[in-house]
């Protein structure tokens, strides 16, 4: 007897059946929808690194962020990328990446 596509994507190898609306399987989920929430991370496109040592809850913290991130570097005037350029904090790349 073979499955369907849909049945086969609702059971892992195990044959547990994944919750629909989370990545829990249906025996351990408790209905917690904070599993399904978005959270927000901060690259350094410029530098091909993560900007931000941890996630953010909302889009709005991590423009916070992004606008605290090259405030560090004004006074000084610039941004040393990993190829030893001298950039203007201006010209650094930032980006939002949802999780």
């Amino acid at each position: 007897m073979s499955m369907t596509d849909s049945e086969a994507r609702s059971k892992c190898p195990g044959g547990q059946e994944y919750c629909n609306d989370c990545p829990r399987f249906m025996d351990d989920c408790d209905g917690d929808e904070d599993m399904i929430k978005s959270t927000f991370t901060v690259m350094n496109q410029t530098d091909g690194i993560p900007a931000a040592p941890y996630p953010f809850d909302t889009r709005e913290e991590a423009e916070k962020f992004c606008i605290e991130f090259r405030q560090r570097f004004y006074k000084q005037g610039y941004y040393f990328t990993h190829r030893m350029e001298r950039i203007s904090p201006d010209a650094i790349v930032l980006e939002i990446v949802e999780m």
